[in-house]
């Protein structure tokens, strides 16, 4: 798994840029020995009002991300941290 931060970005932008990179991989199908295979990704995003230690918004952002898996994979789940 990789992190990526945005570091003093609303939600909102979060949330549009992470759906940006979720689109852009299902757009470039992937060329295996058995042919062409479409490429899905559930994301996570995990936002912190308050200045928040990393370790804490990783584990709301890993949290976020199996809520996507659970509600059916390809998307992008948020949880926000008062």
């Amino acid at each position: 798994p990789r992190s990526t931060l945005f570091p003093y970005t609303t939600l909102f932008r979060s949330i549009s840029r992470t759906e940006e990179l979720r689109q852009a991989i299902g757009k470039n199908p992937v060329e295996t020995p058995e042919g062409m295979i479409q490429v899905t990704m559930s994301l996570g995003v995990a936002v912190g009002a308050k200045p928040a230690e990393l370790e804490g918004l990783l584990r709301l952002a890993d949290a976020a991300l199996y809520e996507a898996k659970n509600k059916g994979r390809n998307q992008v789940a948020t949880i926000t941290q008062g």
